[in-house]
């Protein structure tokens, strides 16, 4: 995390292995992806509104199969960061197959809009 005069980056990168099995042939399989998350974010109004942005993608093992989010957001801080409203709006894109093969792709489109109040002790 890097933050300077009102401004924060956020970045990180992952990896896993999935072992698995397949239930109609019980034969085992491994899938392995990786992806990573930027954020940044920016007061407007110094420690009170926020406005943010999120890009993250998954590359997946597979042909098309991969996901991504994009974020844009306004958080606004009630009382530092112990109580904040915060309002999120977003495009996530997914393509999950079962066993890693083109068949059986279902590719899901979807707008996220959400809102929360969170209270930290």
């Amino acid at each position: 995390t890097l933050k300077y005069k009102g401004l924060a980056l956020i970045g990180s990168w992952y990896g896993r292995m999935i072992l698995a099995r397949t239930i109609a042939t019980g034969a085992n399989f491994t899938l392995q992806d990786q992806g990573f998350l930027v954020q940044a974010g920016y007061f407007i109004i110094p420690k009170k509104l926020e406005l943010a942005a999120r890009a993250d993608l998954i590359f997946r093992e597979g042909p098309s199969n991969d996901g991504s989010d994009y974020y844009g957001g306004i958080n606004w801080y009630i009382h530092g960061y112990n109580v904040r409203w915060q309002n999120n709006f977003g495009l996530v894109r997914s393509y999950d197959t079962v066993d890693g093969t083109v068949s059986g792709i279902t590719a899901q489109r979807l707008w996220r809009v959400w809102s929360m109040v969170v209270l930290s002790i």
